[in-house]
């Protein structure tokens, strides 16, 4: 008994050793199930980053105020939480999004689905005005908001043309649907896929419905899924490390699994949702006056023609004195014209990101990170050589070029606002890969962009590398094939590309287990890096296979190379102190209309038979 309450001490010692942090988890269903469905993420979490402790914080979205007030005091360090939420908390109290997640159906965006009863005569949106409406709960996103948002857009509001009632549970909104105690429902999307292992769901009428790539049905447009977010006091070093951790999280890991979602991935942009609430009126714009800029540009000269008229009638009684008021009030607005401009001006060059103002065609004006990046003192020396941000964009596939589809870059953002945008743009002689945000401004008729460059280079670079060997994963291998064979019809210039086998490996992992076998697959990546080119590209392709693309290369010269290397690997002394060897196959591009599949298909012809004639060899495909 001793003992134990001696371990006990000793656990909790090593527990207030560690940094406590609190994660905030959106609490929408009973608070067991809740904590049962999050609880392996902060598992996971802590087994990732031993040197801290996270702990699980449940609190339902109706109780925000105590949310802002746990946050305010620094007591929640973290948050996993549905958009509406996220959202309000990212204006009211600065937290920002680290990574968006992906739902058990491998999408990171989710809507709403607008439900009747198949024998009610509610077929269309217009036939809901009027009707009994049930729904989650007045600040859900899927349950409520993104339909709710579905029907404003097409002229109807049920808060004052129906009446409303929240059930507080997606499958109660169903059941009251079925039941015919409601005429219409609101879920989100996925839940009729997911209850009707449960529930008898044939009499279900989708209103509106959309078509959508997944098996998946909706009646609306779809908006960024929910986010992991920091707090704006937690250190940067330890959202990296959280980042790191939820971006390597497989869909096959206990945390997804228990968490009903696929993965985590780079945040989205949630200036929808944000929009969304402008529309509605909801959350940070609730009590914000109505008034249009045209409201505000009438009202001005209304003003002003009240003041004339003024002036004039009492001009010979109090004309001198008006004058003199006009003179200074003109003098006070001009200062605070100008002190507001500084202020602006201030807060432009603070951003962090590269700003820029632009009508589409001519840059207007840029912020101090622009000219730093691009080593110039003012607008005007760029000015000299360019006309748009865009012709620095390389063309690369899967990045963004001058024109996409029909239209200027800066269009297809604006009107493509929900996807994620990346330009690369070379500046002395180093690749930056930059995400694209544009917000666009109306006055008069006129269109005025504000475009934001938010430097991703780090962050994609280590979205694009293996985590044990460091070298290049399957994604970006595929990337720069694509690329090359994209850029063949311009250039015409052959590249040749290497598949290498590691000879018996599976013994290697058999005989010293998967830690030494790792090991030397770290060891092999040396080797492949210490005796490549700059320029060439070298993978892992999966296992004990490994890539090296090889640019402007022949397949003789390639040949040359890889038969260097292999003869490094039948010399070296492994940590298995025993001698490892290679396969190599070898195929060359220089068909115009050779598929990426034929090429790699013909390379592995090639290492089939480099394996079949005696392995630690190099064959070039014939």
């Amino acid at each position: 008994m001793r003992l134990i309450f001696l371990l006990s001490i000793l656990l909790f010692s090593l527990l207030e050793a560690k940094e406590q942090f609190t994660i905030y988890v959106n609490q929408h269903l009973s608070h067991s199930r809740t904590i049962k469905r999050w609880q392996p993420t902060i598992d996971y979490l802590n087994f990732k980053l031993p040197a801290y402790h996270f702990k699980l914080l449940a609190i339902k979205a109706t109780q925000l105020g105590r949310i802002k007030k746990l946050i305010h005091q620094k007591k929640i360090d973290f948050l996993i939480t549905q958009p509406a939420i996220y959202t309000e908390l990212e204006y009211t109290h600065g937290i920002q999004a680290l990574v968006t997640m992906s739902n058990e159906h491998h999408m990171s965006k989710f809507g709403s689905v607008i439900i009747s009863h198949k024998q009610s005569a509610i077929k269309n949106l217009e036939d809901v005005k009027g009707k009994r409406l049930s729904a989650v709960a007045p600040f859900g996103f899927g349950g409520w908001l993104i339909g709710y948002n579905e029907l404003m857009e097409n002229g109807i509001d049920p808060l004052k043309d129906g009446h409303v009632e929240f059930t507080g549970s997606q499958k109660k909104v169903l059941e009251v649907v079925l039941n015919k105690q409601a005429d219409v429902g609101i879920i989100r999307t996925g839940m009729l896929e997911k209850l009707s292992k449960e529930m008898n769901l044939d009499n279900i009428f989708i209103v509106n419905e959309k078509k959508c790539k997944k098996a998946i049905r909706r009646s609306t447009r779809l908006f960024p899924e929910w986010a992991f977010a920091v707090a704006s006091h937690v250190e940067s070093n330890l959202s990296n490390y959280v980042f790191d951790a939820l971006i390597h999280l497989g869909h096959e890991s206990m945390a997804a699994k228990m968490g009903e979602y696929s993965d985590w991935h780079l945040p989205q942009n949630y200036s929808e949702v944000d929009k969304l609430f402008e529309r509605l009126r909801i959350g940070h714009y609730k009590d914000m006056p109505k008034y249009s800029l045209e409201d505000m540009i009438y009202i001005s000269l209304l003003v002003m023609l009240l003041s004339l008229v003024a002036i004039i009638y009492s001009r010979y009684q109090i004309a001198n004195m008006l004058t003199h008021k006009l003179q200074k009030e003109i003098e006070h607005k001009r200062d605070e014209l100008e002190r507001v401009n500084v202020e602006l001006s201030t807060i432009f060059d603070l951003n962090p990101h590269i700003t820029i103002i632009t009508d589409g065609k001519h840059i207007q004006r840029v912020n101090r990170r622009f000219l730093d990046f691009l080593d110039i003192k003012t607008l005007s020396d760029f000015s000299k050589d360019y006309d748009c941000i865009c012709d620095r964009f390389e063309e690369c596939e899967g990045y963004l070029q001058k024109e996409v589809e029909g239209k200027t870059w800066i269009e297809y953002v604006d009107q493509n606002s929900h996807l994620f945008h990346k330009a690369l743009i070379i500046q002395n002689a180093k690749e930056y890969i930059f995400s694209i945000h544009v917000v666009n401004i109306h006055y008069l008729n006129h269109a005025t962009y504000i475009v934001t460059l938010e430097d991703i280079t780090q962050m994609d670079e280590i979205a694009s590398r293996d985590k044990l060997t460091s070298l290049f994963n399957r994604m970006k291998l595929d990337e720069v094939l694509n690329q090359l064979i994209t850029q063949y019809p311009k250039d015409l210039n052959p590249f040749s590309l290497a598949i290498i086998d590691i000879d018996n490996f599976k013994k290697v992992n058999d005989k010293y287990g998967h830690i030494i076998g790792d090991k030397v697959l770290s060891e092999f990546s040396k080797i492949l890096r210490n005796n490549s080119r700059s320029g060439d590209i070298v993978g892992r392709w999966g296992g004990e296979e490994f890539m090296i693309i090889y640019k402007n290369t022949s397949g003789k010269d390639a040949y040359g190379y890889m038969e260097r290397i292999r003869k490094a690997v039948e010399g070296f002394s492994f940590v298995t102190l025993e001698r490892q060897s290679i396969s190599i196959g070898i195929a060359t591009y220089g068909n115009l209309n050779m598929e990426v599949e034929t090429l790699l298909n013909q390379a592995d012809q090639a290492l089939y038979q480099a394996k079949n004639s005696g392995k630690n060899q190099t064959i070039i495909f014939e």
